[in-house]
């Protein structure tokens, strides 16, 4: 890229791009990345409009990790950067193979996928809003965007996800769904640095029990109704609602449980 161009793109200088012939508007640095890529980076909001209005074919360009432009304002969380991409798209052909958010990197994610990745509410909220289809596209290790939320810890992106899509995709890796991602995090999370867990059937039992509860009542019953429990897992949780009015009985059940 022209060292006079990545300048102008770094201070925002709208005159300089004005100014420039358009063919050199096209020219990538060493990671493949266009001046759109870069200005967003930079946070340069009015120089970006303008790139879209004089060179709109840069929206599409992926730099050498497959990102579009949109892909960056994700990762930085530059929603009204994101908006103004998300804007240049006709409602009609979102959702469509080819269109600008359901673009996927490398490593198969939308912009959806690496919004959530990083955290990035605002940008998730404007992309879901935008499309919400995009609850429903999995990355190249079939992790969706809900799984994605749950699995690093962002509760609230997961709970808008679920809002705003009911019967959104929850798979994730090796098999795993979303509520499998929140039963590990909420163990780990119970965990005192560098103290050895107790991984004693009964101790498990308890983590298990109460993380459902705890999905139960952050998220609801209907989305967790719909996702295929292991055995051990139907085990638990069935045994924290069987009724008992008697202590010894309870004791018991969970005597035959521990022997299984």
């Amino acid at each position: 890229m022209d060292p006079e161009l990545f300048e102008a793109t770094v201070s925002g200088d709208i005159h300089f791009l004005t100014t420039t012939q358009l063919d050199i508007l096209s020219e990538e640095n060493g990671q493949k990345s266009t001046i759109l890529h870069v200005a967003v980076e930079f946070q340069q909001v009015e120089f970006v409009k303008e790139v879209i209005r004089l060179h709109s074919l840069l929206l599409k360009r992926q730099n050498s990790n497959g990102d579009t432009p949109l892909h960056s304002a994700a990762m930085k969380g530059s929603w009204e950067i994101a908006q103004l991409f998300i804007d240049t798209e006709d409602v009609e052909y979102r959702g469509r193979e080819g269109s600008l958010l359901m673009m996927k990197n490398e490593d198969g994610n939308t912009a959806l996928h690496v919004a959530v990745r990083n955290g990035k509410m605002e940008v998730a909220k404007k992309l879901i809003e935008a499309d919400v289809e995009l609850c429903n596209c999995l990355t190249n290790d079939n992790e969706s965007p809900l799984y994605i939320a749950v699995e690093e810890g962002f509760f609230d992106i997961a709970k808008f996800i679920i809002s705003e899509c009911p019967s959104a995709a929850h798979q994730g890796t090796y098999g795993m769904t979303a509520l499998h991602a929140a039963l590990i995090r909420t163990h780990c999370e119970r965990e005192v640095e560098n103290q050895v867990p107790d991984l004693s059937l009964k101790n498990i039992r308890r983590i298990l029990r109460d993380a459902f509860l705890r999905m139960k009542e952050c998220f609801g019953g209907s989305q967790l109704d719909q996702i295929d429990l292991p055995a051990p897992f139907r085990s638990t949780f069935s045994f924290r609602y069987h009724k008992c009015p008697h202590r010894a009985s309870t004791e018991k059940r969970s005597h035959d449980f521990s022997s299984r």
